[in-house]
This record gives C-alpha cells, sequence and structure tokens, in this order.
C-alpha cells in the first residue's frame, strides 16, 4: 500500500467541451486513501502514528492543489467529501505565497441544496405517504443543520424529526431557531425511522440496519436519502428489508454540457468515480462538483464557501445551481439506478 503513497495527482477526467476558459476544468485525484489510517496509524494510541498520518495527508493534499494551481492552470478548486475538513476548509491549501490566488470551495453549498432538491423529488414520485414529517439523521452537523433550513423553506407544512449522536450540540441550534417547533429531538435513532418515511442522512458513520436497535423498525415504507461520507446505508441491506437508499446527485443540463465529463483520456467513455461506489449517467455529477464549475463560470469567487456551510451559502449555490441548468439527477444509488417505489 505505501507504494501507492508516493504517486502524483492524476487527472481522472476533463471537462472541455465548452470553448469557453471559465467553463473548462478537470477532475483531479489526490492521492489519498482510506486504507492509509489502517497502515499508517495501526495504534490508535499511538500519537506519533497519528502526526505522521497528518503530515503525509497534509502534505498529499497540498501538493495536488499546487498541480492543480500551477500546472494546470486552475484558479479555483473544488474540495468536497470530507477534504474541507481535512484542509482547514480549504485554508490549509493557500498558506504559501505561490498559492494566495488560489479560491477553494468546500461544494457544501451545492450538496446541501441538491439535497433538499432530491429529497423533494423522491418525496413526489414514490408512492410512500410522507406523514407530514421529514426525519434528518446527522442534523447538528453543518450540512445536516443546513439540509434542515433548506426543507423548512421548500416545505412549509412539513415537521422534522432530528437525530444525532451530540445531543447537546443538536439542543443548542433547536434553542436558538425560532421556527424550533416544527422540529422534534429523537434521542434515539431507530425513533426517526419509526416517525419518517423519508429520512435525510449525513453523518460520517456506516449504519447496521440488521442490529437490535431497529427490530421494532419497519422498513418497507423507508426512503433515505444519504449524502453520508462514506455512504452510511447499505443498498443491499436496506432493499432487503423493503426500504430504498437514494444518493445525492446533479445532472448538467446547460446548453453547452459544459459540466459533463467528456472521456478525454478513455476514448470518451467518462470516468465514474467506480462502478460499484460512483455515477449513474454521462451527465451525472456529484453536487460539490457542480459547485465549482457553476462558481468559476459565474466569475464571482466571492461566492465560494470556504468556512462551514451555512443556509446563506446554499441559497448562493442554490441560485447558481437555476441559472446554470443543474437538475436532480436519476435516482441512482452506489453507481446503479434506482427503480423508485
Amino acid at each position: 500500500m505505501r507504494t501507492i503513497y508516493g504517486l502524483p495527482p492524476t487527472i481522472l477526467d476533463t471537462y472541455l467541451r465548452s470553448p469557453n476558459d471559465n467553463e473548462t476544468g478537470a477532475l483531479v485525484l489526490a492521492p489519498v486513501y482510506a486504507d492509509m489510517a489502517r497502515d499508517i496509524w495501526s495504534n490508535p494510541t499511538d500519537a506519533g502514528q497519528s502526526r505522521e498520518l497528518a503530515r503525509i495527508v497534509e502534505r498529499l493534499l497540498f501538493k495536488t492543489a499546487e498541480f492543480a494551481h500551477h500546472s494546470l492552470g486552475a484558479n479555483l478548486i473544488g474540495l468536497g467529501a470530507t477534504l474541507p475538513l481535512l484542509t482547514d476548509f480549504g485554508d490549509s491549501l493557500k498558506r504559501v505565497d505561490h498559492m494566495r490566488r488560489l479560491t477553494t470551495t468546500t461544494g457544501h453549498g451545492g450538496t446541501v441544496h441538491m439535497l433538499a432538491k432530491t429529497t423533494i423529488e423522491v418525496m413526489k414520485q414514490s408512492g410512500v405517504e410522507d406523514r407530514g414529517t421529514i426525519g434528518v439523521i446527522g442534523a447538528a452537523g453543518s450540512i445536516g443543520w443546513s439540509s434542515v433550513q433548506a426543507l423548512k423553506t421548500m416545505l412549509p407544512d412539513h415537521k422534522f424529526e432530528v437525530f444525532d449522536r451530540r445531543v447537546e450540540r443538536l439542543r443548542t441550534l433547536l434553542a436558538a431557531d425560532a421556527d424550533s417547533g416544527r422540529m422534534r429531538l429523537n434521542e434515539c435513532l431507530a425513533d426517526v425511522f419509526n416517525n419518517s418515511a423519508y429520512i435525510v442522512c449525513a453523518i460520517t458513520d456506516k449504519l447496521d440496519m440488521m442490529s437490535s436497535e431497529f427490530d421494532a423498525v419497519d422498513f418497507s415504507n423507508i426512503r433515505v436519502i444519504d449524502d453520508s461520507q462514506p455512504g452510511a446505508i447499505d443498498r443491499v441491506q436496506m432493499e432487503s428489508l423493503g426500504g430504498q437508499v437514494f444518493w445525492v446527485a446533479g445532472k448538467d443540463a446547460s446548453a453547452n454540457r459544459f459540466m459533463t465529463r467528456d472521456g478525454y483520456y478513455t476514448e470518451g467513455v467518462p470516468y465514474n468515480y467506480g462502478d460499484s461506489s460512483g455515477l449513474h449517467g454521462q451527465s451525472t455529477e456529484f453536487a460539490c462538483g457542480l459547485e465549482a464549475a457553476v462558481i468559476a463560470a459565474c466569475g464571482d469567487t466571492s461566492k465560494a464557501v470556504n468556512k462551514r456551510v451555512v443556509y446563506q451559502d446554499v441559497q448562493i449555490i442554490g441560485h447558481l445551481f437555476d441559472e446554470y441548468g443543474i437538475e436532480v439527477a436519476d435516482f441512482q444509488s452506489f453507481g446503479r439506478p434506482v427503480d423508485i417505489r
């Protein structure tokens, strides 16, 4: 495994359909892998191993940003997934003089916007009654809480069953919200599934739906919109219980398809992020990447998200998504389409 730690950043695909420079880009692989934690930080109590892992990851991410900025000429880089937290929301990539002109955006404004839009579209097309409630798992996180705010606005007649293992943080957020009467704190995760048919999930853990805590839950009418990193809900497991899981992605419906990967190095077949863990559909893209694309296209880097996302960011990026023709992608998860029921 250590052999590939020294590999350079790699261009996985390109966005070269448009003649406009501000509508072109590249998908760049940062050679950082989940196996690194197990390999380098093999002893969880060893502080030295922890520091070594952090040093290696920081160096690899910086070298990737440096490659994109200076070799490819990118002035705006989208982070996405867990990279915002690993880079202090992009700040650690810009602490040396030759990187100070770089702009980064977390992708989380676009993620929350598409999560809310996907949830509403799933509710429209599914035959499952919504019961007037939406469940939110991970509601104390910035993505989870911003999703609550977005959905409250888009679904003014719905109430919300919210859960987070960080209970006190969630209590604080609820206490400060003027509209908290529409939200009920669930202290038991299983209660979210019992109280809601449609559930938004934005966490960093995996959930085992076969565990005993869910013994009293009927999953047959459960529809989960999962934007966790990595995916929290196993599709095979959920479908075996009668439920369905959907991932959050957008579709490029712009006039010149400038946000669609062109398969420049792969004979016109776009890179799909992996057959069992990526995207389905040539014009489909994760919302974090789409956020970078629309900010670059509009030319206003003040719209970049470089902190924990809040609802105002979601509104700004959402307007850009609408302006540039980004739609909810075909229903999918784990690289395969989902036939909604």
